[in-house]
């Protein structure tokens, strides 16, 4: 056998042939960072906030379906819902007053976005007039008992509203198994818990003072982890925390801290956050949007399961495609509709994207003649009409006539629509008349899965038939995706139609007539 010497080793001449070509390179790239990879702080501020937050997605509740969608288009799934408290006292009474400024964001965010995660923070910092974590006694030390029962109602509030996750952030032992029990016993027992595993630092500064969030004690310093044990004192609170019941953890901040989140990763197998923190905002800036997208891909690969970033959305434009489809002109009277919607709890409205699709399609039919199935609180109607010229016509039907008055109170001033509340089975039968309209969109079950053939008759030769919500969605019951399957088999196979899937938004069908 002959035995190479380092000296006869062949050598390499510069080239690794494991990195020289690209295909290779490609096949030994690893997990690249994808905008589904992070999650936004969403810092909801009172009406009254001047304009010009210098953190990225501090709005009013106005501005969040708008903030959220365009969120979601870019391909970001989760967002972490920070309150500005109002009615400040010294029991927190705010934090669980019915239809608070947080219940009122998750529903929002909700019916913007259904498929966005929620996570809301549980703590009483926002709430306190003291802008401590916990409530006090009547001597000032901490109640822990009043501070864990807030904790568990404010949790369960949350979770009633519709947010995914709790985050408790107080950092006080007791806490977390406490909110985990309050959720079980209101039957929320699929709503997760992710506690915070705070570090004391210097870049939490920017968000504790556009929130008010600062104590009056100057720090929480006896509550949050020392920076130089932190290596050992995260693991020991991180198995504290999964004792208690959590099932995922927040590690903040992360840039100072991307050595405890190795450590992290190496001791546990449930999901972890890293949140990089406001202070870390203005850093960030200073590398550079491709300097961010490397450093929040370190924390991935360091060992994050999701990033909570303040760029995020800067950070998604730099990864999406090329071609960016999402929307740059929506209709004037979209963010009202979505966000009365979101007040009526109402999650069923058009995406974005679906809608520019449809007030495209709608500007190639001069002087056409609409239908729409499922007027909904009329966001469809809205991009409809934006895109249709002066002489086009638009006859909307909604079987909910509760439902379709917020679309005729911001869209009712617009002679081109016809509002009709009917139930759109009825409606479709009592239709006589083939050949009526030049395009159809339909969002709901009449006209796609039932009565196909007379909505069919009602369109003239080049006419253009589009339905959405093709995509398997969290809220189909059990038996809607067959009823989706035998629907797009049944249409390309009738005479005279040419129907092409799109596996895109909700996932759509744009048909024509031959």
């Amino acid at each position: 056998m002959t035995i190479l010497t380092e000296r006869e080793a062949p050598t390499p001449d510069g080239i690794d042939s494991a990195r020289v070509r690209r295909a290779v390179r490609a096949l030994c790239t690893g997990p690249a960072l994808i905008a589904a990879d992070l999650s936004a702080p969403l810092l909801v501020l009172p009406d009254d906030a001047p304009e010009g937050s210098p953190l990225p997605g501090a709005v009013t509740l106005a501005a969040v379906p708008a903030t959220v969608a365009r969120w979601a288009e870019l391909g970001i799934k989760g967002v972490k819902v920070f309150a500005y408290g109002h009615d400040r006292d010294g029991r927190a009474s705010g934090a669980t007053a019915p239809g608070n400024r947080m219940v009122r964001t998750i529903a929002a965010v909700k019916a913007t976005a259904a498929d966005t995660a929620v996570t809301t923070e549980v703590c009483g910092c926002s709430w306190t007039d003291h802008s401590e974590c916990f409530l006090r006694t009547g001597d000032g030390g901490i109640d822990l008992d009043a501070t864990y029962r807030l904790m568990g109602a404010m949790a369960v509030q949350h979770a009633d509203a519709g947010t995914d996750v709790v985050s408790p952030t107080a950092m006080l032992d007791g806490s977390i198994r406490a909110v985990r029990a309050a959720l079980d016993e209101a039957g929320h027992r699929d709503v997760g818990v992710n506690p915070n595993l705070a570090l004391h630092t210097g870049l939490y500064g920017p968000f504790k003072v556009l929130m008010a969030t600062d104590p009056r004690a100057g720090h929480r310093r006896g509550f949050q982890l020392e920076p130089g044990r932190a290596d050992r004192d995260t693991i020991v609170r991180a198995r504290r925390w999964i004792t208690e019941g959590a099932d995922s953890l927040t590690l903040q901040p992360v840039m100072t801290a991307v050595d405890v989140l190795v450590r992290l990763r190496d001791d546990q197998r449930v999901p972890i956050v890293a949140y990089s923190t406001s202070g870390e905002w203005a850093a960030l800036q200073a590398l550079g949007t491709a300097g961010m997208v490397e450093y929040l891909a370190m924390l991935k690969r360091s060992g994050a399961d999701q990033i909570l970033t303040f760029a995020a959305e800067t950070a998604a434009r730099h990864l999406e495609a090329p071609v960016r489809d999402v929307p740059s002109q929506r209709p004037p009277q979209l963010d009202a509709i979505l966000a009365e919607a979101a007040r009526a709890e109402f999650a069923m409205s058009c995406e974005d994207r679906t809608g520019s699709l449809l007030a495209t399609l709608a500007a190639s039919k001069p002087g056409g003649r609409f239908l729409e199935l499922g007027t909904g609180v009329g966001a469809g109607a809205a991009w409809l009409t934006s895109g249709m010229d002066a002489a086009a016509r638009l006859t909307t039907v909604e079987t909910d006539g509760t439902v379709q008055a917020i679309a005729r109170r911001h869209l009712g001033a617009d002679p081109r629509i016809e509002f009709v509340t009917a139930d759109a089975d009825a409606w479709l039968t009592e239709q006589q008349d083939p050949d009526l309209f030049d395009f159809a969109y339909v969002d709901c079950r009449p006209g796609k899965y039932l009565r196909l053939s007379e909505l069919l008759a009602l369109l003239t030769p080049g006419a253009l038939y589009v339905v959405d919500d093709m995509l398997p969605q969290a809220t189909w019951p059990e038996d809607h995706q067959p009823r989706v399957d035998a629907f797009l088999e049944q249409l390309p196979a009738v005479p005279n139609w040419r129907a092409t899937p799109m596996r895109w938004a909700s996932g759509l069908v744009v048909a024509a007539r031959i």
